[in-house]
């Protein structure tokens, strides 16, 4: 009960990070470029995990570790929404630069807010998973860590891609 009224009280101060980050739209870089960084950091982070290790490692603190140090706040911010003019000219904008994760075969990403809902959900679920883990190491069934970071990766790649392209246009 306590995490749904943590996460109640969460969304306000969610919606006023996403709406400071879309009022630095009218430049387009400003939100760009926090959602680019954020992609950035957490593909740096997974790309210094050794996937093979991660073999029966879903009950660990290192798992645990791993999964709160993934960023979500940008990546959220876009999948909330905002004012829905802008928000759209956005979404028109970034669908320029995207394309789909080459080894991604989940059928609900069919643009690019779709990928960045996956990999906020994803990254988000996977916090979760691994507080539910920790306590109780048996619990998960069918849970393949690597399958699942791997999925991350690649729709984070594929956003940090859209966004490279998108931000060099709107600096031009």
């Amino acid at each position: 009960m306590a995490a749904i009224i943590d996460v109640a009280n969460l969304v306000p101060s969610l919606w006023d990070f996403g709406s400071r980050l879309r009022k630095d739209f009218g430049n387009r870089s400003g939100f760009l470029h926090a959602c680019y960084f954020e992609a950035r950091l957490n593909l740096d982070l997974l790309d210094s995990v050794n996937p093979d290790a991660l073999e029966g490692a879903e009950g660990t603190a290192a798992f645990a570790e791993l999964a709160n140090c993934l960023e979500t706040s940008a990546l959220l911010a876009m999948v909330a929404g905002g004012d829905r003019g802008d928000y759209n000219k956005l979404v028109k904008f970034l669908a320029k630069y995207w394309q789909a994760p080459r080894d991604l075969v989940e059928e609900e990403v069919k643009d690019v807010l779709d990928n960045f809902s996956f990999a906020a959900r994803k990254i988000e679920g996977l916090r979760r998973i691994s507080r539910v883990a920790c306590k109780e190491g048996g619990i998960l069934t069918g849970f393949r860590l690597k399958v699942r970071l791997a999925n991350i990766k690649s729709a984070l790649l594929s956003i940090s891609n859209c966004l490279r392209d998108a931000i060099a246009e709107s600096e031009d």
